[in-house]
């Protein structure tokens, strides 16, 4: 069930990565994290099962 969880995170961060490029605005969420390095992805999941919400950024394309 966690490597179901892990991949569905991932394709949905891809997904939305995809259209992150045309994306301008603001969004208000619990907490950010600034890389999607394997430690960025797995606070994100931890901080998801403590019901936060939480945005990855990620500076490369």
């Amino acid at each position: 069930m966690r490597n179901l969880s892990n991949l569905l995170l991932l394709v949905l961060f891809l997904t939305y990565n995809s259209y992150a490029d045309n994306y301008v605005g603001i969004k208000e969420v619990d907490i950010c994290i600034y890389g999607a390095t394997p430690s960025g992805i797995t606070a994100a999941i931890s901080a998801k099962r403590e019901n936060k919400s939480v945005v990855i950024i990620e500076p490369s394309k």
